[in-house]
């Protein structure tokens, strides 16, 4: 298990936060927002994982990726693990050779595990493709293989709407939506409408109660119109289909809300209703793709995405929480140096902490590792300010933004007394600044500081008493 880190700014809500790891302890980090953090993978291991679930049992099983750096030309094996509420791995099984695609629990708590195999048959290009089911205890039950000399690939497992299993893949050279029994039976399977050429492959199945089944495509134009181009299928109950929508986005991660509208991230987030039809679609900036979903039972959304990091030319997380609406309400960048971490999975406990799927390119070990970890809410741990960029303060704006002088202005009237930090991307104090009561469009300087992303907090005492606090993320070009 990885030590906890973490650097705290307050006074930000419904704001941005910056929060940074590191690789010793900290015992503030260990009271604060970190709840726990595991790493899966050793020396002797690289490991990347490729989906989480949450276990209707309580805990959450991974899936990915090993190979022992231990033994030449070793080929990568397909593994999945399960981890308790307290961060513990309590089982880990070993599959095949090859890769998982993705994993799925049925009412009985069994685990349906989809994989490439490391072997392949046909022709160039071909691949073959392996379903895996588990007992709740990690044992094998049965495994089912699939090869032709066509392309077989299963992804977008799912829970069905009964309980039982279903999926979509890539069977025999048909795009294919199948429902399974837990002994691998097919209760039905259905050929959906989808061109390789115009479509692309489809990759996630998203089941809402009451309303069957939408499967969602990836598929990117790489000839004009440039872009994302997105198929819509809707399904009833018993596969049959009802609808198809044409649409400019396309979902690898997908949810479904409390409402019954359906959730697609896959660099923006689009919402749709049940029937495909689009009711908002955003790109948010700090969140340059996004990766997973998480619909909160109180309505509002939770993403988890990636970042660029320039001041570490890295890849760092974010998780980004929006109003039901898609508003932007607050997010929060986790900074770890040096390595690469990639968003794969978002999910919460029954407590309503985020637990957060990733890989690392640099573990504590050194190599590529699996993280996953749990954090609290990032409006849990800090208490409103009197004055969160409203009343007070709300007049205030920093300008230009992002900064592509050694000079900033802090445009409006501040009051006597207030004071601002200016704080880098590890949290650190680069600069402080103090107004008088005749502020007005203050001239601030930016001389000496690098390129990159920082945080501007200006803290104010209004007549009434308390304290009025307002932040803003400042780019430094």
């Amino acid at each position: 298990m990885l030590n906890r880190y973490l650097w705290p700014l307050r006074g930000l809500v419904l704001g941005c936060a910056l929060v940074t790891f590191f690789l010793t302890a900290s015992a503030h980090a260990q009271t604060g927002r970190f709840i726990w953090q595991t790493q899966i993978g050793s020396a002797a291991e690289e490991v990347s994982l490729n989906q989480m679930i949450r276990c209707s049992r309580g805990g959450y099983v991974v899936v990915g990726g090993i190979r022992d750096t231990t033994v030449v030309f070793l080929q990568r094996r397909t593994f999945a693990a399960k981890l308790n509420e307290q961060g513990v791995v309590v089982w880990r099984t070993i599959l095949g050779t090859g890769g998982p695609n993705s994993v799925a629990e049925n009412r009985s708590g069994q685990l349906l595990i989809a994989s490439m195999l490391g072997t392949y048959t046909g022709p160039i290009g071909d691949s073959d493709a392996q379903l895996d089911l588990l007992d709740p205890n990690g044992q094998p039950v049965w495994s089912s293989p699939y090869r032709s000399a066509q392309l077989d690939a299963i992804y977008g497992l799912q829970t069905a709407n009964d309980g039982q299993l279903v999926g979509c893949a890539d069977l025999l050279g048909a795009k294919t939506v199948f429902k399974m029994d837990s002994l691998g039976a097919d209760i039905w399977r259905t050929t959906v409408p989808y061109d390789n050429a115009s479509d692309g492959q489809i990759v996630n199945l998203l089941p809402v109660p009451g309303r069957g089944y939408v499967v969602s495509n990836y598929f990117y134009n790489n000839q004009t119109p440039f872009g994302f181009r997105g198929r819509l299928v809707s399904l009833n109950e018993n596969g049959a289909e009802q609808t198809r929508r044409r649409a400019v986005f396309t979902g690898r991660r997908s949810a479904v809300t409390p409402a019954g509208d359906c959730l697609f991230a896959s660099y923006q987030l689009t919402k749709t209703t049940a029937q495909g039809d689009s009711l908002w679609s955003v790109q948010y900036q700090y969140l340059g793709s996004a990766k997973a979903v998480y619909p909160r039972p109180d309505g509002r959304i939770a993403v988890l995405g990636e970042y660029y990091n320039p001041v570490f030319r890295a890849t760092d997380l974010a998780i980004a929480e929006l109003a039901p609406d898609g508003a932007l309400l607050t997010d929060t960048i986790f900074t770890r140096h040096p390595s690469d971490e990639y968003a794969l999975d978002l999910t919460a406990d029954p407590a309503g902490n985020y637990v957060v799927c990733a890989s690392t390119t640099r573990g504590t070990h050194g190599a590529a590792a699996g993280l996953v970890f749990k954090v609290r809410p990032f409006s849990r741990l800090l208490a409103a300010p009197a004055d969160a960029g409203s009343g007070t303060l709300a007049g205030l704006e920093l300008w230009p933004n992002p900064a592509t002088t050694d000079q900033v202005q802090l445009r409006g009237r501040a009051l006597a007394g207030a004071t601002a930090t200016l704080r880098d991307a590890l949290g650190r104090v680069v600069r402080t600044y103090s107004f008088d009561a005749t502020a007005a469009d203050a001239p601030l300087s930016l001389a000496g500081l690098s390129p990159g992303l920082y945080l501007f907090t200006l803290t104010a005492a209004p007549t009434g008493g308390g304290l009025a606090i307002r932040t803003w993320r400042l780019i430094r070009q």
